[in-house]
């Protein structure tokens, strides 16, 4: 099993806890990539009564801590390593995260959380380090693959996935076709010069990438969940309809 993991700016670390050649080698117990995030709810209590009112979870922002150890040829490799460990998002910006795991690759866009430590032992040219990064979106993403009108749309993650449709070709509106009836109904002409775009995860229609307002009759938003598939036919001749959807994971 290899673990690869690229931070923002590039800086790789490998999953090995050791190693004889230079780089950052990640605690892999200490990795918590895979692991689950915090539910969060209000909750009011009942009234002369066992227990809380029913209402809905939702999860919580991701954080993501890495340790473990660098090794370096010299002195000076060594100060250069801790330097750019320190570097990455110190400005407070934000960057993406991506994990190769198996030849599996996910990533998500994160900022820096904490302290970035680095404790370096010149003698035996070894660092100590640890890295904390805050997703505030806690899902996890991967592959995107893009599915023709009438074909079953698909993912392989574990969560709902928001797809993106992009609409081609020239008629003076359209109606996307989703689950259990729900209808996105557009109003806007598509020309044959700027394609429409509509991300599920927001409901907003883009023509050249600009938000277009007003333009929208019906419209329902959907997801396609993890296991199962969603079939998206368009109503409108004259037009073509692809759908892309990225693996999603919690």
């Amino acid at each position: 099993m290899t673990l690869m993991v690229t931070l923002p700016g590039g800086l790789v670390f490998y999953g090995q806890d050791k190693s004889t050649s230079t780089g950052f080698y990640l605690d892999e117990g200490e990795f918590a990539w895979f692991d689950g995030v915090d539910v969060r709810r209000d909750t009011t209590e009942r009234p002369q009564a066992h227990g809380s009112f029913d209402t809905p979870g939702f999860l919580g922002s991701r954080t993501i801590p890495m340790k473990g150890i660098c090794l370096a040829s010299s002195t000076a490799e060594l100060a250069h390593m801790g330097n750019q460990l320190k570097g990455v998002l110190a400005g407070g910006g934000s960057g993406r995260v991506q994990v190769v795991w198996n030849g599996e690759t996910t990533w998500a866009d994160v900022r820096l959380a904490a302290q970035t430590k680095f404790s370096p032992d010149p003698v035996n040219l070894v660092g100590d380090f640890q890295i904390t990064f805050w997703a505030a979106d806690p899902r996890k993403f991967g592959e995107t693959r893009t599915f023709a009108a009438g074909v079953a749309a698909y993912h392989f993650g574990n969560f709902a996935a928001s797809p993106v449709h992009t609409i081609t070709g020239v008629a003076a509106g359209y109606t996307i076709n989703g689950p259990g009836g729900k209808t996105f109904t557009v109003t806007e002409a598509v020309t044959s010069e700027v394609p429409h775009r509509i991300d599920m995860a927001t409901g907003f229609l883009e023509v050249g990438g600009v938000v277009v307002v007003g333009k929208v009759t019906s419209a329902d938003v959907w997801t396609v969940p993890g296991g199962g598939t969603v079939t998206h036919t368009l109503t409108g001749s004259g037009l073509t309809l692809s759908t892309a959807v990225t693996d999603t994971y919690i």
